[in-house]
């Protein structure tokens, strides 16, 4: 009788355990995937399940908790080099990228960590293994709404498909709080359950939800959000209402929704009026038009009485207004959408067609002529960006790295390099100082107390962990014992120290031992009797 190599149950010669489910035979990996029965920490992995320009999943199985998880590895198919054992190798240049992306996904998967909700599914663990870094779900059991509606053979209802999503908003409602967004909501991302709740999986780095040169990314046409097809573009809340109300449209019509939808009639047979002035302000070409609280969606999709009007937007797209008044038919449909909420929609979403062919793209794409790339380096990245004459010419990508040469924040490397003939809306990649690798433990933190320790450290740009030790009479309860490097000695910004911090268990104070007297003999005794 042999036993499970996942769950080490016992086995009667059965190819599947019948314990945990997992076959025990072997079967040949992807290329650049982690062999079938791999153990990392306490999950070994079985197949895989999903590949993107991100990361792979896998099933696995978790010997600690005794059950399946899906592990994701991160590992960007674009950046990667031939795998050499379980590490992951990174092509030589593209370490700095891959690093900052992994930085990201970290990120992500820690915020999710700290959401409970059962519309999304549970973050169990995030750690840094073979050099790259792992998330570690709870496995979500179900179906995705595509195949729903393929079985059910008919759209839902708006009730239906309201009353089904009423988690999701939630979700996303606290995810804003934590200034992170989905980027990729649609029929394929959405899980319907056993019990008819739906879970919202597919969550990744923003780079997979964004059309860009440095990754695969991952669209979902019919779904994704016009900004995310330009890498220069912002997104946030916005374009996941953006998302929600496509998908709200498609599970009601079957159809996906197009900039002519709300001009027939036949709109108002499957949606009530409100709904439909939700669904209008929720996919404004423009995301400056474009709602963006969840909150204010949701009550327009529940209240025939609301609506929430943006009136900063529409000052913020004077210069297009501007642009267009010399064509009179613009001109006339602009005086018509500044009145109504609808039409202004439509002023982006439908140029007249006496518009040049320049200006119905993007204002990245206006400059035809080949201009000579700016130089970046030494000047600061936040002024740079949020510089709009530059946003118009290029496409920015942030890469970071220590520099010795350049304070933190100043753009230390830039590619193509200065000087470069470039023609509009080329990517520029900005490399961004961290400041010097190396820094000094400052050498005051020995005897105060961790709170005052902690800010000094950070200050300093340290990672740190704090780690407990009993209390003395010299260190007493909340005060630095130790230190693992010593202070003044120099320590990577990449390495963490240990702080030592005394405990509140109480002293323990030394039980004296019992004085002995002398006994007296039988002859003292005697005497003492006379």
């Amino acid at each position: 009788m042999s036993e499970c190599r996942f769950c080490k149950g016992q086995l009667n010669n059965e190819e599947k355990c019948v314990w945990c489910g997992f076959l025990q035979n072997s079967r040949e990996s992807i290329p650049g995937t982690l062999s079938y029965g791999t153990k990392i920490k306490n999950y070994v992995l079985g197949d895989v399940i999903a590949v993107d320009g991100e990361s792979t999943t896998y099933v696995a199985f978790d010997t600690s908790k005794q059950q399946k998880v899906f592990v994701k590895e991160f590992l960007p198919v674009t950046l990667v080099a031939p795998r050499s054992g379980d590490d992951v190798l990174v092509q030589a240049e593209k370490q700095v990228l891959f690093k900052n992306l992994l930085y990201d996904f970290v990120d992500l998967y820690k915020t999710l960590q700290d959401i409970n909700s059962g519309a999304m599914p549970k973050v169990l663990e995030v750690f840094i293994e073979n050099k790259t870094a792992y998330a570690v779900t709870e496995i979500t059991n179900g179906v995705s709404l595509k195949d729903v509606l393929i079985k059910r053979g008919k759209p839902f209802t708006f009730k239906e498909i309201r009353w089904m999503l009423q988690p999701v908003f939630q979700l996303l409602n606290e995810m804003s709080k934590l200034n992170i967004h989905h980027g990729g909501i649609s029929d394929e991302t959405i899980i319907v359950t056993p019990d008819n709740t739906v879970v919202l999986t597919g969550f990744a780095i923003q780079d997979l939800r964004t059309k860009n040169e440095h990754v695969a990314y991952k669209l979902f046409d019919g779904f994704s959000a016009p900004e995310q097809y330009f890498s220069n573009r912002f997104q946030g809340t916005y374009t996941d209402i953006y998302a929600l109300a496509c998908l709200i449209y498609y599970s009601v019509t079957g159809n996906y929704l197009e900039k002519s939808a709300f001009d027939g009639k036949d709109i108002n047979r499957v949606f009530p009026k409100y709904a439909v002035t939700a669904l209008k302000y929720a996919t404004a070409e423009s995301q400056k038009e474009r709602l963006d609280k969840i909150s204010d969606f949701v009550m327009m999709l529940d209240d025939k009485g609301v609506v929430i009007k943006k009136e900063e937007p529409r000052k913020a797209n004077e210069k297009n207004i501007r642009k267009t008044a010399l064509f009179a038919a613009v001109a006339v449909v602009f005086a018509v959408v500044f009145i109504t909420a609808f039409k202004s929609i439509n002023l982006q979403t439908e140029p007249a067609e006496s518009e040049s062919e320049s200006e119905k793209l993007p204002v990245s794409s206006q400059m035809e002529e080949k201009t000579y790339l700016t130089d970046f380096t030494g000047r600061d990245y936040a002024q740079v960006i949020s510089d709009s004459s530059y946003q118009q010419d290029y496409t920015f990508v942030k890469l970071e790295a220590y520099s010795d040469s350049y304070a933190a924040g100043k753009i230390c490397q830039q590619s193509p390099v200065a000087g470069s003939q470039v023609t509009a809306g080329t990517t520029v990649y900005l490399t961004v100082s961290m400041g010097p690798q190396k820094v000094y433990v400052p050498s005051d933190i020995i005897g105060i107390s961790f709170n005052d320790a902690a800010a000094k450290l950070n200050a300093a740009g340290i990672v740190y962990r704090k780690e407990y030790i009993d209390q003395s009479r010299e260190f007493v309860a909340g005060m630095v014992a130790d230190l693992s490097i010593g202070e003044g000695q120099e320590i990577d910004k990449d390495d963490i120290l240990i702080v030592y911090v005394a405990n509140d268990k109480p002293l323990s104070t030394p039980t004296p031992e019992p004085t002995l007297e002398p006994v007296a003999d039988s002859q003292d005794m005697d005497k003492s009797e006379d």
